[in-house]
């Protein structure tokens, strides 16, 4: 369970050890976009079959890129460039950050419950860390929420997109630019 914890958070610790011992600004590059999900999940996925000698590398992966899908419902990230983050930024709507997030942690832990917890006390012990860590979510949101002073700004897109439907106009009345 420690594992898939760990790996769920992957890119973040990655970006907090880009970032210690003080902030630098631009490591999510590294930490959060495509590529560097990428390379951290085939990295953590190994480093867990060499170190654990068990079954459950893909699993390891899957949570690891798991976490860049989630930040991009609750934060802007950059998939591709710096210059461009992505992502529907409910960090910025505490109560819909919330709600989504402690969503996916109940989610989690009845899957990982019914299908990985084999005795009644690691079932218990499991639903006793999701309650802890929807706790810390909904009290997290809380505080920043108070805290947040910039407004909602969602980005799907990096760039304004062409349209996937275009018809052709006859070159008579096509206009010189």
């Amino acid at each position: 369970m420690l594992a898939i914890a760990l790996s769920s958070y992957g890119p973040d610790l990655v970006e907090l050890a880009l970032n210690a011992p003080r902030y630098r600004g631009g490591t999510g590059i590294y930490s959060h976009s495509m590529m560097g999900v990428a390379c951290g999940a085939l990295l953590a996925a190994v480093a867990y079959r060499l170190i654990a000698r068990r079954p459950g590398a893909l699993v390891i992966a899957f949570a690891w890129i798991l976490h860049l899908v989630m930040d991009l419902v609750t934060g802007l990230k950059p998939l591709f460039s710096l210059a461009h983050p992505i992502g529907l930024d409910l960090y910025h709507l505490a109560w819909a950050d919330a709600l989504v997030e402690c969503t996916l942690v109940v989610v989690a832990c009845v899957l990982y419950a019914r299908a990985l917890s084999g005795t009644p006390a690691s079932r218990r012990l499991v639903y006793a860390a999701g309650a802890a860590l929807v706790a810390l979510q909904v009290e997290g949101d809380r505080v920043l929420g108070k805290l947040d002073t910039l407004p909602w700004s969602p980005s799907l897109v990096s760039r304004p997109a062409p349209s996937h439907f275009v018809v052709a106009q006859p070159a008579s009345t096509q206009r010189a630019h």
